[in-house]
């Protein structure tokens, strides 16, 4: 396997994966397109599992002395136990050994051993890579460990990029640095451990242990990308928030108004198939597991990003099945994505995965067109009466007219206002006028307009 540089202008999908559509079924389209450009993408957290049974496999294809091997076997549980408060002690000894088998299977640049050691050194690798041993249970996120069988337990890796990020500026290599901090890890710990139970110096195969360790499978990603847009972010909120699922056994809502945040839980995965079939995909895997498809659960926030008019999508994903629904081009969710497969493919595949859960999102809820929201504009209407006295009051008269017809906005003022106050009456018509233009001019939803603009440039 050998690294491989992700090119700038990589497209998000597999060529001739899928066919855009020409309507969507749910939102409006029209010829209106947003502005709109990516700010970022990022993976903030990939986690793996691998099971005991492949580390027992490394020992047994190591250790030749039976006596050994029958002791590192018999404490492999409790070592594996207690690996969440590991430590990485003289890491100059194993300098050689990491550049000799990062040169014989990755060829990864020198800064990924270079990065590894400084981590290592000041003990920031245990906030990078954290380990733990849990029982395996499908569907399940956690189980205590005394209550399962030992030969299912599951050893547990998580790389936490947002550590990661604040020493290291490259977003687009976390993959790969994920993946060789998994090896580089796991490499010195169980050389470690062998090496505490014989006076002699053992040495891993390192075939073998790269062959078994790399069986690791993706069953957690946390992810985000942000886009800068031509509105203001309230406005999207204020559109996005009325989705209205079709089945809240399949989505649940919640919005927090006060934060101005969304949150889309999709409690069963089996949705995401949908997003497959009405995008063009010949073959999409009908499987389902009602227990197991409903237990792997994602959540989608929806929140205001840096700039006033940005919005971030975060996407929390948990469950093999539901990752491999969305890596596999059949939706098959029985395709175990291991970590190396995944990295070998590029790895940076966050708008594709963030799309399915969107699309899956809008094709299971029950809104046929969004209520348009103004904020924007009556956003800026506000704004060009900033310094004048009364702004606040003034404009939200305004504002509160503009919402009634012609006809009912004369009477309402004729009832506030005596027949001579002309000066006052003519002021308010021609602030009126003035925002009829500017919302006539503001016909299309911004969050339709959103949509399209994904749909047609980023594949969504």
């Amino acid at each position: 396997m050998q690294y491989k540089k992700i090119p700038k202008n990589r497209n998000i999908t597999t060529k001739g994966a899928y066919k855009m559509k020409k309507e969507n079924r749910k939102i409006k389209e029209n010829e209106n397109f947003m502005d709109i450009k990516r700010l970022s993408e990022k993976y903030i957290m990939l986690s793996t599992c691998l099971s005991a049974h492949n580390i027992r496999k490394v020992l047994s294809r190591t250790i030749r002395d039976n006596i050994i091997l029958n002791n590192c076997n018999s404490g492999l549980n409790d070592w594996l136990g207690s690996i969440n408060g590991y430590k990485i002690t003289n890491i100059e000894e194993y300098e050689q050994l990491l550049r000799e088998y990062n040169s014989q299977f990755f060829n990864y640049p020198t800064a990924y051993i270079d990065n590894f050691i400084k981590f290592a050194s000041s003990d920031l690798i245990r906030q990078i890579v954290k380990l733990s041993y849990i029982a395996s249970g499908r569907g399940r996120k956690s189980v205590p460990i005394n209550n399962a069988n030992i030969k299912n337990r599951n050893l547990v890796f998580t790389f936490n990029s947002k550590v990661f990020v604040e020493h290291v500026k490259d977003e687009k290599e976390i993959p790969f640095y994920a993946n060789a901090f998994w090896h580089f890890v796991m490499l010195i710990l169980l050389t470690e451990y062998v090496n505490s139970y014989t006076n002699e110096t053992i040495t891993l195969n390192l075939s073998e242990f790269h062959n078994f360790i790399s069986l690791n499978i993706l069953t957690g990603m946390k992810m985000s990308v942000e886009f800068e847009t031509d509105v203001l972010y309230e406005e999207l909120f204020e559109e996005i928030s009325k989705f209205i699922p079709s089945n809240k056994k399949n989505i649940v809502i919640t919005v927090n108004d006060e934060k101005q945040t969304i949150l889309f839980r999709v409690k069963n995965n089996f949705i995401l198939a949908d997003a497959f079939k009405n995008e063009g995909y010949k073959k999409v895997k009908s499987e389902f597991n009602k227990e197991l498809d409903r237990k792997s659960e994602s959540e989608l926030r929806v929140k205001h990003g840096n700039t006033p008019n940005s919005i971030e999508l975060i996407l929390y994903v948990t469950g093999m099945r539901t990752i491999s629904r969305i890596l596999s081009l059949d939706c098959n969710p029985l395709n175990k994505i291991y970590l190396r497969n995944f990295v070998e493919k590029g790895g940076f595949f966050i708008s594709l995965i963030i799309s399915f859960h969107f699309r899956a999102i809008v094709q299971n809820s029950s809104l046929i067109t969004f209520d348009k929201s103004h904020y924007t504009t009556y956003s800026k209407f506000i704004t060009r009466y900033k310094g004048e006295r009364n702004t606040a009051l003034k404009t939200a008269v305004i504002i509160l007219l503009s919402k009634l017809p012609n006809n009912k906005r004369k009477i309402l003022i004729d009832k506030c206002f005596k027949k001579d106050d002309y000066r006052v009456k003519n002021d308010i018509y021609m602030d009126l006028e003035n925002l009829d233009k500017i919302l006539n001019q503001d016909k299309f939803c911004a969050t339709a307009r959103f949509h399209n603009v994904l749909r047609r440039d980023y594949g969504w």
